[in-house]
């Protein structure tokens, strides 16, 4: 079963963490038929009794599902992007949902579970409630068409704005909400494919899971894509597509690869970028390093980034040389913002922070202002 079988409803979003900030803060993207009514993450988490406004209400993260509101309808389990989650962890964390099993509709798995969890949550769903699976992993590889290679790439003829990170944790999605909002109010029809696994609930695109399934070969997928972006053209007719590929682009190490960058890598030859934002983590003075990464994309993209937004996602180097396992943390916002204002104002292409004032603005500006370059180009 996936959201399109869905009629909508109340969520309770558990566990909840700082990934599904982007979902509150744009909440007004959300489609008529979903509403965000609770929010719950472990105490250990340190996110309890934060409060959000989603439209005239105020949630507030509870410590525990015991007390969920009875007119909650699915609980939602977003992604885990911290790789600290061992198998023991998320066990405990899941086996807390099993008690309200009876009292929800479904569950709708947008986290990537080992075998054993995932095989336990749906067994615990079994003739209870729904079990809709719309992880990276599904069984379900998504619709996979046959077309004729022998007529190559086809040309997407609409403006596409890649959006990539170095790394996963580099608030790509919310890069991309701020943009669609930007696009939305100032009259423009959008589509957009994003990087979460419940963008329906926003009424846009999920990443194609195709795009995921071993089972697919690389040349098949670049064919694919390029397939499904011509579909949503002639289906949507839109001014302009936003892209946001999951996954990263740099490999830390041998030790961490960040899986190549290979996901970038097929979507840029099923379709050329007309602008590219590269989202970083944080580095408080690197601009000859930002640079050199935007001209690498040239060669391994076809286009250079066009604007940058530096993350709060640091590594842990401790971790990582005496640990050997990777760890990410966050810093203040505030330090972000400072390091954005005081250290990057000679860049090529401009390095924002989308949380801080202005920020979103001045990303959507830069990106329109490439669109238009682009158009005033092609009529010369």
């Amino acid at each position: 079963m996936n959201f399109e079988n869905l009629q909508g409803g109340k969520i309770c979003i558990y566990p909840y963490s700082e990934e599904v900030q982007p979902l509150l803060r744009h909440h007004t993207l959300l489609s008529s038929a979903w509403k965000v009514a609770s929010l719950v993450s472990p105490r250990s988490w340190g996110f309890v009794g934060r409060e959000f406004r989603c439209g005239n209400e105020i949630l507030k993260v509870e410590p525990s599902l015991e007390h969920l509101p009875d007119d909650i309808d699915y609980i939602l389990i977003p992604e885990f992007f911290e790789n600290l989650m061992e198998t023991s962890i998320v066990k405990r964390i899941l086996s807390r949902v099993l008690p309200v099993l009876g009292k929800i509709r479904g569950i709708i798995l947008s986290a990537v579970l080992d075998g054993e969890n995932y095989e336990m949550l749906k067994s615990a769903c079994a003739g209870i409630c729904e079990f809709i699976d719309v992880s990276a992993t599904s069984s379900d590889p998504g619709p996979v068409q046959q077309f004729e290679k022998r007529k190559g790439i086809l040309e997407i003829d609409v403006p596409v704005i890649g959006i990539m990170g170095m790394w996963d944790g580099t608030d790509k999605f919310e890069v991309s909400l701020a943009l669609r909002e930007k696009f939305l109010k100032d009259g423009y029809q959008v589509s957009q494919i994003g990087s979460r696994n419940y963008c329906e609930m926003m009424g846009f695109h999920s990443f194609p899971r195709f795009m995921l399934n071993p089972t697919v070969g690389e040349e098949e997928k670049i064919y694919q894509f390029n397939r499904y972006l011509k579909q949503l053209v002639e289906e949507e007719s839109p001014d302009v597509i936003l892209i946001t590929i999951p996954g990263g682009t740099q490999q830390l190490n041998n030790q961490f690869p960040n899986r190549f960058g290979i996901l970038p890598f097929l979507v840029s030859k099923a379709v050329v970028f007309d602008a590219l934002i590269l989202c970083t983590i944080y580095e408080p003075n690197a601009g000859e390093l930002f640079e050199l990464i935007s001209t690498s994309f040239k060669y391994k993209y076809g286009c250079e980034a066009d604007a940058f937004h530096m993350s709060n996602m640091v590594f842990d180097v401790a971790s990582i040389s005496e640990k050997e396992a990777m760890r990410l943390h966050h810093i203040a916002r505030s330090d972000v913002e400072k390091a954005v204002n005081e250290n990057y104002a000679g860049l090529a292409a401009p390095m924002v922070d989308v949380y801080s004032a202005g920020g979103a603005e001045k990303l959507y500006h830069t990106i329109v202002d490439k669109l238009t370059e682009n158009v005033a180009d092609a009529m010369l």
